[in-house]
């Protein structure tokens, strides 16, 4: 992800959505990943939301579909 985005998104980003939707599910059970794993996450969670093309996107599915948990 962190390489090559379209790779696990889609060409058009047709899998953002999922892709959102299951960090907020990993961000609930933080407590079950290992420390080196969430900081990778937070990394990438943090690309993901300054991404020029993405992070609007993101911040909108957030919204939409994620609760504050």
């Amino acid at each position: 992800m962190l390489r090559n985005p379209k790779l696990l998104l889609g060409e058009n980003y047709e899998r953002l959505e999922q892709f959102v939707l299951v960090l907020g599910e990993i961000c609930t059970k933080k407590a079950q990943c290992e420390t080196a794993t969430w900081d990778k996450i937070a990394v990438l969670i943090a690309n993901v939301f300054n991404d020029a093309t993405l992070g609007e996107q993101v911040k909108a599915i957030c919204q939409a579909k994620l609760t504050e948990q």
